[in-house]
């Protein structure tokens, strides 16, 4: 975890083990493995929609960045007993 706010993941390690791989064949593996769709998400983070529902059915809808984030005390809401 990040040592700073919002709490969050510090850093990822991807490790891809492909047998038998050719030192010429190896490079064009780090190109394509450091170009793939997840790498790329996380780098460039996507709008987030968090629904949220209840017992009756009832749905709503609201980006992540108009939600209640906002809202959010400077403590992360630790002392008032939110989790996030």
């Amino acid at each position: 975890m990040a040592s700073e706010r919002p709490a969050r993941v510090g850093s990822l390690t991807i490790s891809v083990d492909i047998p038998e791989v050719s030192p010429p064949r190896a490079g064009a593996c780090q190109a394509v493995t450091s170009h793939c769709a997840v790498k790329n998400t996380l780098e460039i983070p996507p709008e987030i929609t968090i629904t949220l529902g209840d017992s009756s059915g009832t749905q709503s809808s609201e980006s992540l960045d108009n939600a209640c984030m906002d809202r959010v005390p400077a403590d992360g809401g630790r002392d008032s007993g939110v989790t996030l």
